[in-house]
C-alpha cells in the first residue's frame, strides 16, 4: 500500500518529522505527500501508493465488470488529507471518469484508507 523511496535524510536520525500534503484540483483532486526533517531536508520515507490497495470487488459484482471498472481508473490519482486532530492520513483514489454511469459504478469499488503514523512511517 505504502512504499518508500530514497532521499537525503533518514527517519531514524530525526526527533521530529514534518508531513506536507500538496494537492492540485482539476477535474478531480490529486495529492502528493512528502516528509521532511526540522531543517526541511526530504526524508527517505517518501510515500507512494498502489491503486490495488484502494479498490475492492463487491461480492455482487462479476470479476469481468470489476476488471473493466479498474481499467477506467487510468490515470491513477490519489486524494490525500492530513488530519488536524491526529497523526493520520486519509487516502482515496480520485478517478477521472467522463461517463456519469461509470463514475457511480466505480464509487462502489473504491476503498478509503486511514494511515496512522507509527513514529517512522504511515501504516
Amino acid at each position: 500500500m505504502v512504499s518508500g523511496s530514497g532521499s537525503s535524510s533518514s527517519l531514524s536520525s530525526c526527533d521530529s518529522v514534518l508531513c506536507v500534503v500538496r494537492s492540485w484540483d482539476g477535474p478531480k483532486r490529486d495529492s502528493e505527500v512528502q516528509l521532511f526533517d526540522r531543517q526541511w531536508k526530504p526524508l527517505q520515507a517518501q510515500l507512494t501508493f498502489s491503486a490495488d490497495s484502494f479498490v475492492c470487488r463487491p461480492d455482487t459484482m462479476s470479476e469481468e465488470r470489476f476488471s473493466r471498472l479498474v481499467a477506467l481508473l487510468d490515470p491513477i490519482m490519489f486524494c490525500v488529507s492530513l488530519s488536524p486532530a491526529e497523526n493520520v492520513l486519509l487516502v482515496k483514489l480520485s478517478p477521472v471518469v467522463p461517463n456519469p454511469d461509470d463514475e457511480k459504478a466505480i464509487e462502489q469499488i473504491l476503498v478509503q484508507r486511514k494511515l496512522k503514523w507509527d513514529g517512522k512511517t504511515f501504516k
